[in-house]
């Protein structure tokens, strides 16, 4: 077995790791490798072969007027790029903007002016996400990936 310890960082003196990756099979696990070390930003990841084809999908039926198999729990924020939950209790609590990237479309989270994103509503807004593209987009990604803390990709300030 490969073992190696790494100790990754951010230029925001609060988000580091110490991580130890222990390969069993290294050659057969080095895709998963590369997920893990990108996959420490905060923010989803959704890993496609074609991930424009995937964001104009999910933007589609946001927008869709017709009922079946429109998605109704996001709406488009002001800015006309990122997405808020139109759930009473979470509408511009945060939005979620995309960026596509070779192989991934990714969602960071921008907070508001005025506050910062709870943990509570950070955890709502990526699960609501991810079933959402489960529930609708299944076909059209491979793997999502969801990481817990903040990445240069997210607005904070």
């Amino acid at each position: 077995m490969a073992s190696t310890g790494l100790t990754l960082t951010t230029p925001r003196a609060r988000c580091r790791w110490n991580v130890r990756l222990t390969l069993r099979h290294p050659v057969a696990c080095s895709h998963l490798f590369n997920i893990f070390i990108e996959g420490f930003d905060m923010a989803a990841y959704f890993f496609t072969d074609q991930p424009r084809a995937l964001m104009d999908a999910f933007d589609a039926r946001v927008r869709q007027s017709e009922s079946i198999g429109r998605i109704d729990r996001w709406t488009k924020g002001e800015d006309g790029i990122s997405y808020t939950h139109v759930g009473e209790e979470w509408v511009n609590k945060a939005w979620l903007k995309p960026r596509i990237e070779d192989g991934k479309l990714i969602f960071n989270i921008v907070r508001p002016e005025d506050r910062y994103v709870s943990v509570k509503a950070y955890a709502h807004y990526f699960g609501e996400l991810i079933e959402t593209f489960t529930n609708h987009l299944d076909l059209n990604f491979e793997l999502v990936n969801v990481t817990p803390r903040c990445t240069d990709g997210d607005v904070w300030a």
